[in-house]
């Protein structure tokens, strides 16, 4: 049975004596007798309620843990993980790389918010991001029994602040058109008037056309990796896979815009083949889509 013994005469305060869940015999001492009856009531009662976590397996580091628990993400889309992996590998495990689970706690966590706010100068939304990635991480870790609770638990985020979007209006949408490289009119006028996703409208493959029956179907996106652009055959969720109608006067553009693009696979080719220009897709990125 738990129990406390008097070590003062060796100089070494008080040990909490017990046994864990497994039966194994094991001990921890403190200085003051206050502090080893608050933990083996604690203890006690963790193995009661099946919370019960070995002090020994939070010695595991952050940064090994956090390999191993992305490389089991399986069902991440590729686009998803190159982003979570740039956010982790710039943000979190330039402070918390070498760390043990167990050493880290709610203020260190706290402090890192307001390093990567003040010192660093990111951007709140990513900070948010940052930290949503280290707490899977560490709610991974308590799933796995390596530590009892999150220490990221209640932590203060920096506010979000969200700015008024840009619509615009029919006449704008018909100037950009007018104004930008013959070209790319037939995408201003998709993007603008059938609301697609840029992935989406970058991704626009000629056999999804159905123009004789005014209509597109959405079932694949061009999505950003390092060194470059990828077709990826499938949306970015199933209800994402869906049939657009199209106007009249887009069945038109489009037909045109067509016979004039060179041969390709897509509605919207580069100049020199393959698909859209990296020069007009990137420059299109920061928004989600036109609307008219």
């Amino acid at each position: 049975m738990a129990h406390i013994e008097d070590r003062r005469g060796q100089a070494r305060g008080w040990r909490v004596r017990y046994r864990d869940p497994s039966g194994q015999e094991r001990s921890k001492s403190f200085r003051r007798k206050v502090d080893a009856e608050r933990f083996l009531i604690d203890n006690e009662a963790t193995k009661l309620s099946g919370r019960w976590v070995d002090p020994r397996a939070g010695r595991v580091l952050f940064g090994a843990f956090a390999r191993d628990v992305f490389a089991d993400r399986l069902h991440l889309r590729p686009s998803t993980r190159s982003r979570d992996e740039s956010y982790l590998r710039n943000h979190v495990l330039a402070v918390f790389e070498r760390r043990s689970l167990a050493s880290i706690s709610k203020a260190d966590v706290q402090a890192w918010v307001r390093w990567l706010t003040e010192e660093k100068g990111l951007a709140p939304r990513t900070v948010r991001e940052s930290f949503r990635i280290f707490s899977s991480i560490l709610r991974e870790a308590v799933e796995l029994r390596l530590i009892s609770e999150s220490p990221s638990r209640g932590v203060s985020l920096p506010r979000v602040s969200e700015s008024e979007r840009r619509f615009l209006s029919t006449e704008e949408v018909r100037t950009l058109a007018g104004t930008i490289d013959p070209r790319f009119e037939g995408f201003v006028y998709t993007g603008a008037y059938l609301g697609l996703r840029w992935a989406e409208l970058g991704g626009l493959l000629r056999k999804n056309l159905d123009l004789p029956g005014c209509r597109i179907k959405i079932v694949g996106s061009l999505e950003r990796f390092r060194g470059g652009n990828r077709y990826v055959e499938e949306t970015k969720s199933t209800a994402g896979r869906r049939v657009v109608p199209v106007p009249l006067f887009l069945v038109e553009v489009l037909t045109e815009h067509l016979t004039r693009v060179p041969a390709s696979e897509w509605v919207f080719p580069a100049p020199e083949g393959g698909h859209l220009t990296t020069r007009v897709f990137e420059a299109a990125s920061g928004s989600q889509r036109f609307s008219g």
